[in-house]
């Protein structure tokens, strides 16, 4: 029986390039894990542009409080403001 030398190389290191793989991941998933919130600080300032853009309709200028709100483009809050007019809240 003809055993690939592949297969035979990896069986043999099975735990060494389990941990080099571990070790090469570190970066993408765990540097610097807990250093931002998952909730963003400004988000119900998002959701008061959303809800007033539905409710009013101030949906080419968006305001936040009655004031005019310029500080990012509209297209995050147009899809949000959708989003939520179509699931009726």
């Amino acid at each position: 029986m003809v055993v690939n030398a592949s297969y035979d190389f990896y069986r043999r290191n099975e735990k060494w390039i389990l941990l080099l793989l571990v070790l090469l991941s570190y970066p993408l998933f765990f540097y610097r894990l807990g250093d931002r919130d998952i909730w963003a600080p400004d988000e119900n300032e998002y959701i008061q542009v959303n809800r007033e853009m539905v409710l009013d309709g101030h949906w080419i200028y968006p305001t936040a409080n009655g004031q005019p709100y310029s500080i990012k483009p509209p297209l995050f809050n147009w899809v949000g403001s959708i989003f939520s007019s179509l699931s009726g809240e």
